[in-house]
């Protein structure tokens, strides 16, 4: 019922009336009484069926209905959902499983004020359908679907938006709608078991890629490639006022008259919905200026000349940790930390005086989105991605995925280099990473092995250091495999005695850590002009980083991990970072949040660099 128009709703009724009145077990109270009897006037029109057939048809069932078990469902017992059609997205938050177990589906509206018309537009998917009784057609639908068990009405419009975008949009663009300066402008809509969100989209760089929309997803099916769950063969614009308008029974896309589907049509005839919409066309969207403004507000400012550059970059791939014998779901850690990056941090930090608006931040998106790569396919573009990112001056930050990812990261900077033993990289990790291939197949524990036999690095590598490995994670044959190729282990155990001594001339000092860390470099045998600075997460203790394939009961801790990232920043050689093996399937929170803390403790550190006294 939630699928059809109230038209063909009561048309399929009055067909199949005796089968309905003995079967009321998929029937909704809310559905029943949706029929007025204006409504009814206009379905006897249509199908020549009498006004009091229908009328009388609707009580018998009301009444039959009302005594009957299944109605307790939709009365007394469940949790009700408030109607309003204005209930802004703070509300959701709030719902119970009760609340949510009462919708079958859920959609969205997105919307924008053109700035050439100035007039309210909603973006719509054009998809080939089967038209009865034979042969399929186009018509324009809604982004949208059935729900799948156990999710919110939330989680299903997300995950049908970024199905049906080909990926184009991500669950962290959803977010960010969700969560913008706007948010009071957000609405769902609820009709019968479907939950519809009515989303203006917010301003800013961060967005444009959501008003070229068709144009993307048109260069996405000329590629040819594949993405489940793409039903839609083009995009368009549509403005509401068009949309809205009765007389319409389609809209003309290119030079073809495009016809609305019949649940479009039922929204389209809906007065309520109507009248919300009108509200959003009508009212500003709030510009106003926050006084607590965080790190997100950064991705949207225009970068200025001369303006030092740090480009997010997503590897979302974890078939290396899957080659390795370890858990698999790394791939979601580009976007779980993208959730987190943008509201952790304050701009200016008053506890050190810094400003973060010094340095620009770029989201370059991730590599591969919308398209189903191999690993090694992965790789490669990679490293051509941040081979390029820092041929523009650009320091990259690469977020996976697993930790696979650290040889195409490394080889897109010894590419860059310019000097013979210029690149020193340094891998922060429990394990050292050096295992030979499987197969002939890389994974995450081979890319320091890699890179270590790479041409690149034996011409331009000026060191290697491995921090905080654990000895009962690495083997002797491994740690043999390192010093033979003149790397150099800090130990845990090593780090642990610094400290100690540190704190007994300095108590509770925060930056042993970090001495031990920059001293080790400078011992290198050639000084490097570039560093690498390679962050697996499961070398920080599994008490504050439990989100992680293969956790570790002892290790750094989330401060000392903040600290490493801070002088990473304020260290002008660091031309490169990543972060990988963060599994939100594992944990998501406060792994999540950790992550999101590390870019900006980097961030702080490089804009210490910039800052100018007062």
């Amino acid at each position: 019922f939630f699928f059809m128009s109230d038209k063909e709703v009561a048309a399929w009724v009055a067909e199949n009336y005796s089968s309905l009145v003995t079967s009321l077990s998929g029937c909704s109270l809310d559905d029943l009484k949706g029929f007025s009897l204006q409504d009814l006037e206009e379905i006897s029109k249509e199908t020549n069926t009498q006004v009091s057939q229908l009328v009388d048809f609707k009580q018998n069932l009301l009444q039959r209905f009302a005594s009957s078990p299944v109605s307790n469902a939709y009365t007394s017992s469940a949790p009700q959902v408030p109607r309003s059609s204005n209930h802004g997205v703070q509300g959701i938050s709030e719902w119970t499983d009760e609340h949510v177990s009462l919708f079958k589906a859920a959609g969205i509206l997105l919307f924008r004020i053109r700035n050439k018309t100035g007039k309210l537009e909603t973006i719509l998917p054009i998809e080939n359908r089967c038209d009865e009784p034979g042969g399929y057609k186009k018509s324009i639908h809604v982004f949208g679907g059935k729900k799948d068990r156990n999710e919110s009405p939330v989680t299903t419009m997300a995950r049908e938006l970024v199905e049906e975008t080909a990926q184009i949009i991500s669950t962290a663009d959803i977010t960010s709608i969700l969560e913008s300066q706007a948010q009071k402008h957000q609405y769902w809509y609820r009709r019968g078991k479907y939950c519809l969100f009515l989303c203006m989209i917010p301003s800013g760089a961060r967005f444009n890629k959501i008003h070229a929309l068709p144009r993307l997803f048109r260069e996405f099916k000329k590629s040819g490639a594949y993405v489940p769950g793409v039903e839609a063969s083009a995009l368009c614009w549509v403005p509401v006022e068009e949309l809205f308008n009765k007389a319409n029974d389609s809209f003309q896309v290119g030079a073809r008259n495009i016809p609305f589907s019949g649940f479009l049509d039922g929204l389209r005839n809906c007065d309520a919905l109507r009248a919300v919409i009108k509200q959003l066309g009508t009212t500003e969207v709030s510009t106003a200026v926050s006084d607590d403004p965080r790190t997100g507000t950064l991705f949207e400012r225009r970068r200025e000349q001369d303006q030092q550059q740090i480009t997010l970059v997503g590897f979302p791939f974890d078939e290396g940790v899957r080659r390795n014998g370890g858990r698999v779901g790394a791939a979601g850690g580009p976007d779980a930390v993208r959730q987190f990056i943008k509201k952790l941090g304050t701009v200016v930090n008053p506890e050190l005086k810094l400003d973060c608006s010094r340095v620009a931040i770029h989201d370059d998106g991730d590599i591969g989105a919308g398209s189903s790569l191999q690993l090694e396919q992965a790789h490669n573009l990679l490293e051509e991605k941040v081979f390029s990112i820092i041929e523009r001056k650009e320091i990259p930050f690469v977020i996976g995925g697993g930790n696979d990812q650290s040889f195409p990261n490394a080889m897109g900077l010894l590419r860059n280099a310019t000097e013979d033993h210029s690149v020193a990289v340094v891998n922060i990790d429990a394990h050292l990473d050096v295992r030979p291939l499987k197969l002939g197949q890389v994974h995450s524990g081979s890319p320091f092995f890699m890179m270590l036999n790479s041409a690149e690095w034996k011409s331009k590598g000026a060191g290697f250091l491995e921090f905080a490995a654990q000895g009962n994670q690495c083997s002797l044959v491994q740690s043999d495999f390192v010093y033979q190729h003149g790397g150099s282990i800090c130990w845990l155990s090593e780090i642990r005695k610094h400290k100690a001594q540190k704190d007994m001339q300095v108590p509770y000092s925060s930056d042993a850590v970090v001495e031990l860390l920059q001293n080790r470099i400078e011992q290198m045998k050639d000084k490097a002009s570039q560093v690498f600075i390679s962050f697996d997460i499961d070398s920080i203790q599994s008490s504050d980083c439990p989100g992680v394939s293969c956790p570790a009961t002892v290790g750094l801790t989330a401060e000392e991990a903040l600290d490493i990232c801070f002088w990473a920043g304020r260290n002008p050689a660091v031309a490169l970072v990543d972060v990988s093996e963060y599994n939100p399937k594992i944990e998501s929170y406060r792994t999540g949040r950790l992550v999101a803390n590390m870019f900006y403790y980097f961030l702080l550190g490089r804009s210490s660099l910039f800052q100018v006294s007062e």
